[in-house]
């Protein structure tokens, strides 16, 4: 066997091994970045699905400036009745219309709330697509540096194997050095 033999077949092994450690670590990080995104999609749509409408700041203000319109309306109201004379059904005729714009307001709310789920729900399941075609990259890159790596060993010990006929091959004596191979055997009287 060659020096320059072993020498290459020794470097190939070390470049084999590096090369699958590194291929290993950068499916690693990829993992760990699929994952991370997929913790923050379901965190997402956790938050957007199952948020509370009426809590949300915009219609939280929407019906903090309704309800306070709507005292001073009420007030108003109160006012002008006791002014006019106006008698108790049509304080709560007034007072009706009022409960009924807020009722009004929150119903649009979660009709808007309906819509707003519904688009939550379409996103993360585009989401939820994206991220298993992703997950489906990852494990076809590692099967494919697999591949490579398996690939890689059967090749040097293919290599291995041709440096070690080759240098038995080398050092054996051939029949056309010595003659006939019958003329080499011992003879027995």
């Amino acid at each position: 066997m060659s020096v320059l033999g072993i020498a290459g077949l020794g470097a190939s092994v070390v470049g084999n091994i590096v090369g699958g450690i590194e291929t290993a670590k950068i499916a690693k990080q990829q993992q760990k970045n699929l994952n991370n995104e997929k913790a923050y999609s379901e965190g997402l749509f956790n938050k957007q699905y199952y948020e509370d409408t009426l809590k949300r700041s915009d219609n939280a203000a929407y019906l903090r400036e309704l309800r306070n319109n709507q005292k001073g309306n009420s007030i108003k109201a109160q006012r002008t009745a006791a002014i006019t004379g106006a008698t108790p059904e049509a304080t709560a005729a007034e007072a009706k219309n009022q409960g009924s714009v807020y009722a009004d307001a929150v119903n649009r709310m979660a009709g808007l709330a309906s819509q707003r789920k519904d688009q939550a729900l379409a996103a993360y399941g585009a989401r939820r697509s994206a991220l298993f075609n992703a997950q489906n990259g990852i494990e076809e890159q590692k099967k494919a540096a697999w591949g490579t790596f398996m690939g890689n060993a059967s090749n040097l010990g293919t290599g291995a194997l041709s440096l070690t006929e080759g240098a038995k091959t080398s050092s054996s004596p051939s029949i056309a050095s010595t003659g006939s191979f019958i003329e080499d055997l011992p003879k027995f009287a």
